[in-house]
């Protein structure tokens, strides 16, 4: 009986640990998706590709950085894989180009699809951890002495471990993806991926790291609408 209490609490205190460990190193992703059921996207053969970034977080080299993850993992993934079938991929040639002078470009292209990849939020910050206590199964060993000569009894107990709250490093990314028939201009799919990831710690999780799954994400997801 005493064997299965300690068996138990050995499973409850790993069980904490490991969702500790999830809650502090992995991203919390609560994307949100509409779709229209009905457009034949296997009918768009000419896109457009348009990038832009929320004008608060174009500092430093975030926009340079953030277009190089959109142009190597969504625009040049689309034409890499589509052009030879068929499709024409045009997108945002640069992190600085001019938005009116794309929009003009986008307006009088005469393509089928517009994709527009806004990123509304692009931050390295910081989020504050509460202090906690874990505990951890140790064996302790007691010799003592019996009728017998000495006797070594082993014993588990749950031994308090301390982890030191604070300010630990911590990447959001906020991006939403609007797809739009460009003949009537009418809404046929969007996207919201909204990320936040702590990690305590090195190497640390970046803006960066996630805006670039995001976009392995919605390539993948795109090409499949428009073959399958």
């Amino acid at each position: 009986m005493q064997d299965a209490v300690i068996l138990k609490k050995r499973l409850i205190s790993t069980f904490l640990l490991v969702m500790l460990f999830i809650f502090s190193s992995t991203a919390l992703a609560s994307p949100s998706e509409w779709l229209d059921d009905k457009y034949n996207f296997r009918a768009a053969k000419k896109i457009y590709v348009h990038y832009q970034m929320a004008e608060e977080y174009q500092t430093g080299w975030n926009n340079r950085e953030a277009y190089q993850i959109f142009n190597e993992k969504l625009l040049a993934k689309l034409e890499e894989s589509l052009a030879s079938k068929g499709y024409t991929i045009s997108g945002t040639p640069s992190a600085d180009y001019d938005l009116h002078a794309e929009n003009e470009a986008e307006a009088s292209g005469d393509f089928d699809l517009i994709v527009k990849v806004d990123i509304q939020k692009y931050l390295m910050g910081t989020s504050y951890v509460e202090p906690y206590t874990s505990y951890v199964p140790v064996t302790k060993t007691t010799t003592i002495n019996g009728p017998r000569g000495p006797m070594v009894i082993k014993t588990t107990e749950d031994e308090p471990v301390y982890h030191a709250g604070g300010d630990f490093p911590t990447a959001y990314v906020i991006v939403e993806i609007d797809v739009y028939d460009a003949k009537t201009n009418k809404p046929v799919w969007n996207r919201v991926d909204d990320r936040t990831k702590m990690t305590k710690v090195s190497p640390y999780t970046e803006p960066k790291d996630m805006f670039s799954r995001m976009m392995i994400l919605f390539n993948r997801d795109l090409q499949k609408k428009l073959t399958s």
